[in-house]
């Protein structure tokens, strides 16, 4: 019991009326064993970024054809706040990032999809957070992408907002290729 109570499965009480009772996984829990599977068995940057590309232009397609009005309405309030932080504060900025592509999962309406995104975007909000990723270029791009991606979700285009999810996820994976040089030739 003790056992499955620190892997979060049950829930023990003491007393009386104490007992053990199951508790229902959560995504904070797939995300943690998906953290320690990633760091104990090193799992590259570039492993993270692929997973992303698999994912994620599923995710999109499923939210361009299953969003509802406040799935609209949340990712929207998310790129807003996205849009201002890209401005001048980066540590914000790298965690709306991370809530723009956790509410877009949530509008794909599909649980497993959204918990596994919500794990990769915990791992590459880690990774990002170095100095020469979240230049003011990157982030201009990352919010632009996020519109047009947006847009199409909006426009319930499935195929146009796969498209560009993948367009974004190719930028977005030569972008942190050279930041992690710049950071590897900072280093030396």
């Amino acid at each position: 019991l003790r056992i499955l109570e620190a892997q979060g499965l049950v829930r023990t009480r003491a007393g009386r009326y104490g007992g053990s009772v199951v508790s229902k996984p959560t995504d904070a829990l797939l995300a943690s064993h998906i953290c320690l599977f990633a760091k104990g068995h090193s799992v590259s940057l570039r492993a993270l970024v692929e997973a992303r590309q698999a994912l994620e232009p599923m995710v999109a397609t499923l939210a361009a054809r299953n969003r509802t009005a406040e799935d609209l309405a949340t990712l929207k309030a998310v790129s807003a706040r996205l849009d201002a932080a890209a401005v001048n504060d980066v540590p914000r900025f790298l965690m709306e990032n991370v809530n723009w592509h956790t509410a877009l999962a949530v509008a794909s309406h599909n649980d497993l999809l959204r918990a596994f995104t919500a794990s990769i975007s915990e791992l590459m909000f880690e990774a990002s957070r170095f100095e020469h990723f979240a230049s003011p270029d990157v982030r201009a791009l990352v919010t632009h992408a996020h519109r047009r991606i947006l847009q199409a979700i909006e426009a319930g285009d499935a195929n146009l907002a796969r498209q560009r999810v993948e367009r974004d996820l190719q930028a977005y994976a030569k972008h942190l290729e050279m930041a992690v040089k710049a950071e590897a030739r900072k280093s030396k």
